[in-house]
């Protein structure tokens, strides 16, 4: 559903970069329209993607004919996902950039500065690392994705983590629950006043 809303953002022969697009194709026939698709895997590629540190820092070295030469990545946000996010970011940053240069005749800042800035950027609530002795990860992860993504980033700390889950009434539970109960050794489901919020 996702997929098919976002597809219509696309224009014939415009950049368009995507994740999966797999995804986005039956929708853009619908739409009869076909960009110039830049995507993971095929423009860009990740390669020796890897946590470190206590904070969980992720490095990649990214690879492929968008690019010159070889980025390495460091990235203060945790997570084989943000490193593709910061590669999808990338393939964006050229897209746009090769625009503005033939259609206003600007040239934007250099790549390897792009690629310096998005090892600066920190994301409050999304795995981030409040205290390391002992490893205190607080997540803001709502959905199964999400939480996929989290649970495939604590795996790399060990699986016997001690959850405390907190669940808004609309959500279902059962699901986020599931994504976690690989790397969980125990959870812990917090009485709250807040009526939005499941009960224990």
């Amino acid at each position: 559903q996702i997929a098919w809303e976002k597809a219509g953002i696309a224009r014939d022969g415009r950049a368009l970069v995507c994740a999966q697009p797999s995804l986005l194709k039956p929708a853009l026939r619908k739409y009869g329209v076909v960009p110039r698709i830049l995507s993971l895997g095929a423009d860009v590629t990740l390669h020796d993607v890897a946590l470190s540190g206590p904070h969980l820092r992720t490095t990649a070295r990214l690879r492929g004919p968008a690019l010159d030469d070889e980025l390495h990545l460091e990235l203060r946000l945790p997570g084989r996902h943000q490193a593709e996010n910061a590669a999808l970011a990338i393939l964006a940053y050229l897209a746009f950039a090769e625009w503005q240069l033939a259609v206003r005749g600007r040239a934007l800042a250099p790549l390897d500065e792009v690629v310096a800035g998005l090892g600066d950027v920190a994301w409050p609530l999304r795995a981030e690392v409040i205290e390391t002795k002992p490893l205190f990860v607080v997540d803001a992860a709502h959905n199964p994705a999400g939480m996929a993504a989290l649970a495939e980033l604590l795996a790399h700390r060990g699986k016997a983590w001690q959850v405390v889950l907190a669940v808004r009434s609309d959500r279902d539970a059962r699901e986020l629950v599931r994504a976690l109960i690989p790397v969980a050794g125990s959870f812990f489901v917090p009485r709250c006043a807040n009526p939005t919020l499941l009960a224990a």
